[in-house]
């Protein structure tokens, strides 16, 4: 079996099924960024997103004066971005929308069966 075909990594089923659908993003450094993916890498999980409708951080990592604020915190250089480019390695996860959920599962799990029938040839050849 070549490496191709041990199977698509989920950011490459991910890429094909989240793009043109709104998200919510939360960083590894607490940040949290809702908008429409435009582009997704399928390797490395990088993501454009615009339109963002919400830019905050998550209440646990703000510093101590601003928790528990109302209206939530934003940092103010996140207050006037239209788009953004997020590297796939700083993604703690993506919230994707409920109704893309099922989509996403069948594409794994498709994929799955792809990867096993694979491994039945190669084991009968």
């Amino acid at each position: 079996m070549e490496d191709d075909d041990l199977g698509k990594p989920i950011s490459s089923i991910m890429a094909d099924v989240v793009l043109g659908k709104e998200v919510v993003v939360e960083l590894k450094n607490g940040f949290i960024v809702a908008g429409t993916v435009v582009t997704m890498d399928s390797e490395t999980g990088n993501m454009k997103l615009e339109n963002l409708t919400n830019t905050s951080m998550n209440e646990a990592r703000l510093p101590e004066p601003h928790r528990g604020q109302q209206p939530a915190f934003v940092p103010p250089h996140l207050i006037a971005l239209k788009s953004l480019v997020v590297r796939g390695s700083s993604v703690k996860f993506v919230d994707i929308p409920s109704s893309t959920a099922p989509t996403l599962m069948k594409a794994v799990e498709q994929e799955r069966i792809r990867v096993a029938a694979l491994q039945v040839e190669e084991e009968e050849a």
